[in-house]
Formats: C-alpha cells, structure tokens, sequence
C-alpha cells in the first residue's frame, strides 16, 4: 500500500485552485494556503473582470473545454469582485480541499532522507503544522519555493513595468501612467451626505465633478518604476507610487495588489510537461508562476486564468505521484531551542487515551494523548 502524499498549495490564484483540485482528484490530501482571505487574488484582487481573449486564442471560452477554472469563475460574461471568490471558494470546497486563509508559510520541515515532512504555518490563532509531501508555490515571488530549496535566479534591479486596475467615473491622468480603457461601464453615483469630508468637497469650485450621478469604467494602468530590490520596504514603496498614480476623485474601486514581473527564472528539472515547473534541486517542489518560463509572452499568458488553468492541472496531477527524495539541506526554524528531553519518566497509562505523569509528592497528572477524544479517566493513587 503506497503512502498518502500530502499536497501544500501556497497562493490563491486560478491556477493554485486548479492544481489543488486535479491534486485532488488524484487521491492525494491537498491544502490550500493563501495569506489573502480569498480565493482568486488573480481575478478579484486585480479586478479581471472580463475574461481575455488572448488567454483562449481563436477560440470563445464555450469551445474551449481545457479551461474549466476559467469557465467556472467566468461562466459567459464578466463577473464581479464578489461573484469570482465565491465561485472559486464552491469549486474548492465540492472536490474537498481544505482551505487556510489569513495564512503564511514560517518554515519547511524534511526527514532524514530529504523528503518534505511538513510546513509550519502562522495565522491569527497561532502556528502549526501542517503534513506536506509536496509543494506548490503559485505566488508571484516564489519565495516559500525558494525556502524549500528551488533554486532561482537572482534579481536585477531596475525599473519595472506595474499593471493597476481601477473603476473611476474620470480617466486616471499622471505624468509617465500608460491608461487601457476597457469595454465594461458601471452606473454609479456619489451623492453629498454633510460631515466634515462632504462639507470640504461641497466648498470646492469643482463640485459638480465629484457629486451627481455619472458613469464608470474599468481602466487598466501600466507605469514603469524603479525597484531596487524585492524587500517589503521597496515593494511597498512602488505599490504607494501606483496608487498615487492612478487616483482621482471618482475612485470607486482597485486591485489590491499592482501586478508586475519580477524578472526571475527557475532552475526547472526538464522542458516539457509538469517537469517545466518543477525545481530540479527539489523535485518535491512546484513553482506554479511566471518564473517557470523564459519568454516574455509566456511569462504574461501566466497571470491569465485560462492559460494558468492549464498549467496548475498538469502540476496537480503530477503532484499527487510520488516523487524520488530530494537532495536539498533541511531547513530548520530561525530563532528556536531545541527542546531537550526531560529526566522524568513516563508511566505507561492504565486505560486506553491517558498518559500518567509523576509529579512531586506522590501526585499524578492525568493528560489525554494527542487525537484521543474518549472520556478522561483518573488512576487511583498509590
């Protein structure tokens, strides 16, 4: 009888659900961990709200049944924010995936033999373990990947081209901001309700471009900035120069996140098939991005549901298949004792479920075993 594999899904994308259920679908336990608190950071968090026709070419989304994610989230029309969590949340959920949100990956565990044991992951309640065979990093930095020991090439720095989305009843205008106006149009209005903001606009000149009724459009925004280096302070710094860029004063909504390409390359384990996304220094670990490819059309195709949907089911089937044990280091956690083993010794229990302590002076401390959920039972002293 083969061994249950484990399957560790880190991101949130179209293409991370579309692994984690063919992964599934394969016999192998799979969880999804996204540090967002959704599915479809891709679609909803960049505000995709229309399915691409670049992302099927030649083809409508009806004729083409390889793209089931895409199909799901974006059925015959464009959908919204909303609709595109909530569908990606019902496909997960009905092939039983378990589903992490708010959730980051801390450390990678492997055993003595290189194979990945388990991941430690921190959330709101705390850290825990998780048991992992093999990971999937589908975010678009790859870091848990390179934790795990894939192997990528070092970043450049330099300017870089950020892609925004955002609804406004006005055109975003700013020096050096490149601005695609889509086909979708949403009714709005903004009406003046008092309070120390409404009376601050209601005294300016320009009022009656601000309130009344109007009519907004999606608006795709392209800026190149400088980024010296992947570190949260200058994420940050460019994420603040975007979102300064694309203001204007009939903002209604916009992505969470600007989308860029970092630039990075993996060490891949071959040239065809899953083998394209998998870190030939850790066969047990899947790069489920941008950084698998060379070609720059490639490397933006990946962003695309349809196209990302393809790639995540080959890598969710062949990750559900046992893989050769790795060559890489174990990573051990930072900052942490190890816990040494106590003098004391353990008193095997008298019932089934009870581990017995001693404790000073002739006590005894009753503990339930991990797992056990029976009734608890006191031993009798003496």
């Amino acid at each position: 009888m083969s061994e249950q594999i484990h399957v560790v899904v880190y991101g949130g994308t179209c293409a991370a659900v579309e692994a984690a259920v063919a992964a599934k679908r394969s016999g192998a336990e799979v969880t999804i961990v996204t540090p967002r608190m959704y599915l479809g950071e891709d679609v909803a968090g960049a505000l995709r709200l229309l399915f691409d026709p670049s992302d099927s070419p030649g083809e409508t989304l009806e004729e083409n049944p390889r793209k089931p994610v895409a199909q799901e989230v974006f059925g015959t029309g464009p959908v919204t924010p909303l609709l595109a969590k909530q569908r990606l949340l019902d496909y997960a959920a009905w092939e039983g995936v378990e589903r992490l949100f708010g959730t980051a990956v801390r450390s990678i565990f492997r055993d003595d033999d290189g194979r990945l044991s388990a991941v430690e992951v921190a959330d709101r309640s705390g850290r825990r373990l998780i048991p992992c065979s093999v990971l999937i990093d589908a975010t678009p930095l790859a870091a848990v990947a390179e934790l795990a020991g894939a192997r990528l090439s070092d970043f450049r720095p330099g300017p870089r081209t950020f892609t925004r989305r955002v609804i406004a009843g006005e055109r975003p205008v700013a020096d050096g901001l490149a601005v695609t106006e889509t086909p979708l149009a949403f009714p709005a209005a903004i009406r003046y309700m008092g309070g120390f903001w409404g009376d601050t606009f209601k005294g300016m000149q320009d009022e009656n471009l601000i309130f009344g009724n109007f009519t907004a459009r999606l608006y795709e925004c392209r800026a190149d900035i400088d980024l010296p280096s992947l570190s949260p302070s200058d994420l940050a710094s460019a994420e603040g120069r975007m979102r300064d860029l694309t203001w204007t004063r009939r903002l209604l909504d916009h992505s969470d996140l600007a989308a860029f390409d970092a630039g990075r390359l993996l060490a891949a384990a071959g040239t065809e098939g899953a083998d394209i996304f998998r870190a030939k220094d850790a066969p047990d670990v899947f790069v489920l991005g941008a950084s698998a490819f060379s070609a720059p059309e490639d490397r933006a195709r990946m962003a695309l549901p349809g196209f990302g949907g393809e790639a995540g089911r080959k890598v969710g089937a062949a990750a559900a298949a046992p893989t050769k044990p790795s060559n890489c280091q174990t990573v051990k956690p930072s900052n942490r004792q190890t816990v040494k083993p106590s003098n004391r010794q353990t008193v095997k229990p008298a019932s089934a479920g009870v581990q017995l302590r001693p404790r000073r002076r002739g006590c005894v401390r009753v503990r339930p075993l991990r797992g056990y959920r029976g009734r608890r039972t006191r031993a009798p002293r003496g």
